[in-house]
């Protein structure tokens, strides 16, 4: 079996057992799935994608925010 295989086996086995009761609770529910070498299901590669993203928007605004907030976390 290809890891690629593996990987989609696994957020399906996920998905099967979690995402009805993130749903009940009106949440979204995205399976981390990562293989012993490394590899990232893309699912949770783009879930990262999204928090860097909405980590860096944050980051542009540091002026209005000051240094402060940076320094003691």
């Amino acid at each position: 079996m290809h890891t690629n295989d593996h990987l989609q086996t696994r957020v399906g086995d996920k998905n099967r057992r979690y995402k009805n009761y993130y749903a009940a609770v009106g949440a979204v529910f995205a399976p981390a799935i990562v293989s012993v070498a490394g590899q990232i299901h893309r699912e949770f590669l783009c879930l990262l994608w999204k928090q860097v993203h909405n980590y860096c928007e944050f980051i542009s605004a540091e002026e209005e925010i000051g240094r402060e907030a940076f320094t003691w976390s």
